[in-house]
């Protein structure tokens, strides 16, 4: 389910995010291809918007997204930009297999995240600029999907 019906980009990050793509072709494990081939599939019908017309509930490189899920899987982390290295506690890649699944998309949607059999639905609950990362957890359940991100 997404909220605007497709992904939604700013015209500049689409047109990196596609570069990285391309530039990043080989992927060692089966989850990051399948998130890389998703991805390229979603952003062929992408909404792209100018510089400043992108809605602020969408997610985009370098904010803060909190992901929702049942029982009581709370998840904060930081959307980096591609090519960017990964040094804070909390990033995560754009072409990481959660980062393919939540960047363009908005608050709202609900994404299924993990590996088959091992999937979890995860709702986008809050979209910021400035955020602190965080994890909770109902008691007995794993902290991640076993999918690597």
């Amino acid at each position: 389910m997404m909220k605007y019906g497709k992904l939604v980009f700013e015209r500049q990050e689409y047109d990196a995010l596609l570069m990285s793509l391309e530039a990043n072709r080989v992927y060692d494990d089966y989850a990051h291809q399948h998130a890389a081939r998703l991805l390229k599939r979603n952003m062929a019908s992408a909404l792209i918007l100018d510089q400043g017309e992108c809605p602020d509930d969408v997610v985009r490189p370098d904010v803060w997204v909190t992901l929702k899920g049942v029982p009581s899987y709370r998840r904060t982390v930081r959307l980096a930009s591609s090519g960017k290295p990964i040094t804070t506690p909390g990033d995560i890649s754009v072409i990481s297999a959660l980062g393919a699944s939540i960047i363009g998309r908005s608050e709202g949607d609900v994404i299924l995240f993990g590996q088959p059999g091992n999937t979890m639905s995860l709702t986008i609950a809050k979209i910021s600029s400035n955020h602190t990362t965080s994890i909770s957890l109902a008691p007995g359940t794993s902290p991640e999907p076993s999918t690597a991100i």
